[in-house]
């Protein structure tokens, strides 16, 4: 007896834990449930057959057929005016063919049902900018800056913005601001060292590069950024080696052949000097 009791307790212990019919049934009917019950689709929920039409859109355009695309996605709108998503869509269908213009239409229109959302008013100053309308630019992308204050993307938008309608101060104001807000987004730095580099205040310019190199040792603008403030500011020997790491780095960029003739000036210039200096006579009377 005491055999056959450890052989049915080993039998249990192999075979698992046993649970009585209802619990397993209730588990059963859980897991179907998780498993095998669609996901609801909110938009199909709200705009049923539309939403349909809009998928089809969506296939015409990542195939390349944009002419179709076009004509569906103002189907969408037509049948639907509140299908907000069709006028982004069809926006950024225009925006990706270079048609701006067609694509502030529609982003426009977009607002005209909600001028809250801020993706919509961020894509509208992008475009304003593509256009050169940069005081619309400016304005959108400050409305995003009230709707959403941390937006990364409108904050350097606006100092960019204003480094293109040639407002200085307030484009150093702005990318500073971005440097201590976000410590680690390198393009703020870039570009404010570039400006500097511009009026030739050269000292903030190394501040500015030197750091951006030391955050991110390979980001490459900030290495010829530090470059060009060595060569501008007359410290050659600097100026040269920092020149001959981008070589280094990137033998085949664009900026090579720039790079490789100020290497060469650099030393001839160098070299000039050093000889003018040999040859130097000190005159005593």
């Amino acid at each position: 007896m005491g055999n056959k009791n450890n052989q049915a307790s080993v039998g249990t212990t192999q075979t698992g834990i046993r649970y009585n019919s209802k619990l397993s049934s209730a588990v059963s009917n859980f897991a179907s449930a998780v498993y095998c019950k669609p996901v609801a689709n909110p938009l199909k929920q709200k705009y049923g057959s539309t939403y349909n039409q809009f998928i089809a859109a969506e296939k015409y355009r990542l195939s390349g057929n944009h002419k179709k695309a076009r004509e569906a996605y103002r189907t969408v709108i037509a049948d639907c005016p509140e299908f907000l998503e069709a006028y982004t869509a069809l926006s950024k269908l225009y925006e990706a063919l270079g048609d701006y213009e067609s694509a502030i239409l529609w982003l426009k229109k977009r607002l005209g049902k909600n001028q809250f959302c801020y993706q919509t008013q961020l894509q509208l100053a992008k475009c304003y900018g593509q256009t050169t309308h940069f005081q619309k630019a400016l304005r959108h992308y400050k409305k995003v800056l009230k709707l959403t204050p941390q937006n990364l993307e409108a904050a350097f938008g606006v100092a960019l913005t204003h480094e293109q309608l040639g407002q200085i101060d307030r484009a150093i104001a702005m990318y500073e601001s971005i440097t201590h807000l976000v410590p680690d987004f390198l393009p703020a730095y870039n570009n404010l060292g570039t400006l500097y580099i511009k009026l030739g205040v050269y000292q903030k310019a190394e501040t500015i590069f030197r750091a951006l190199t030391e955050k991110s040792p390979n980001f490459y603008r900030g290495h010829l950024g530090l470059a060009i403030t060595y060569d501008r500011s007359g410290q050659t020997r600097k100026a040269i080696k920092t020149y001959q790491v981008l070589l280094q780095k990137r033998p085949h960029s664009i900026n090579a052949a720039y790079i490789k003739d100020r290497i060469g000036e650099l030393s001839f210039s160098k070299t000039i000097q050093a000889r003018q200096s040999k040859n130097l006579m000190v005159r005593v009377k």
